[in-house]
């Protein structure tokens, strides 16, 4: 998002040069709103990262809501890219939810046994794999991993 926000300035300021006049001032209240939004979105998606803790994974989808996962019904994890149409925690298939931003998540949990899981658009239905994205996946992995293998 930052380099978005980049770029709106950097085509901003080509954009001002055939601006008229009269349209100046609405521009760059247009402007302005844009790069705000582009800097508040990026500032939203990276101070809100996935949080892992002794018992509990808290995978976190920005303004979209949490997910909490214990650690206690993990029985894998693995780096598994897909495309999951839709963001946000949703269904994706008949034993699987997503937790994502955008569509793209790219590792897997897989519960010990199906769980029951209500969205808050509804929808209850038992799930066994729980999709999310990951900025370094097999460091996410590999360090939920580690919690499963070495409970505290």
């Amino acid at each position: 998002m930052f380099v978005f926000a980049g770029v709106e300035v950097a085509t901003a300021a080509l954009v001002a040069r055939v601006v008229p006049p009269a349209w100046s001032v609405p521009h760059l209240v247009l402007e302005v709103v844009a790069v705000g939004v582009y800097l508040g979105l990026g500032f939203t998606w990276r101070s809100a990262p996935h949080e892992l803790r002794e018992d509990v994974l808290l995978i976190r989808t920005a303004v979209l809501g949490d997910l909490a996962v214990p650690l206690s019904a993990v029985a894998a994890v693995r780096v598994d890219d897909r495309t999951s149409p839709g963001f946000g925690t949703r269904h994706v298939d008949d034993n699987a939810i997503a937790c994502s931003v955008t569509s793209h998540t790219n590792v897997t949990i897989t519960l010990d046994r199906p769980r029951e899981f209500t969205p808050r658009k509804g929808g209850k239905r038992e799930i066994a794999h729980i999709r999310f994205n990951a900025d370094e996946p097999a460091d996410a992995a590999r360090e939920i991993s580690k919690i499963l293998a070495h409970p505290l």
